[in-house]
């Protein structure tokens, strides 16, 4: 129960105002306030079980490679994003599973944690930005000392 102006009412239900302005009318209908909650950031469990699969591959291939149509094929169900996955570079499907997990705030499994050399506990998000940073560093030239 909630007291205002209009006396005692339930939360959940709304309350009416009037407003007189002119001689006019005005009926207001108000929703008691909640706190806001942040968005959820979770990605798909699709999206999640693909990046956990992949991972199995950091340690005998890079994890580039392991990102092909079959592996594709073996995951996905919807026909439309299969279409769009058969479409990708490689690269391409890197990114965009990097880019779906990006913000997401579920944790990762411990095992996928030693995998990556990440602290137990850490989230999807520590997890592919991790990955990342490897992927980059794999990817930049090696620096040559001169004699």
């Amino acid at each position: 129960m909630t007291t205002g102006k209009g006396g005692v009412y339930p939360a959940e239900v709304f309350r009416e105002q009037t407003l007189f302005i002119n001689s006019v009318v005005i009926s207001l209908w108000r929703k008691p306030m909640r706190a806001s909650q942040p968005p959820s950031n979770r990605a798909p469990s699709l999206i999640r079980d693909m990046f956990q699969q992949s991972l199995d591959n950091v340690l005998s291939d890079s994890w580039l490679d392991c990102l092909d149509e079959e592996f594709g094929e073996n995951n996905i169900w919807s026909e439309e994003l299969l279409t769009k996955w058969r479409q990708m570079s490689t690269r391409e499907r890197c990114n965009w599973i990097l880019g779906k997990l990006w913000n997401d705030r579920s944790i990762l499994p411990s095992t996928d944690c030693s995998v990556l050399e990440i602290p137990q506990g850490s989230t999807y998000a520590q997890g592919v930005r991790k990955l990342k940073d490897d992927w980059r560093q794999e990817l930049l030239p090696t620096k040559r000392t001169l004699a």
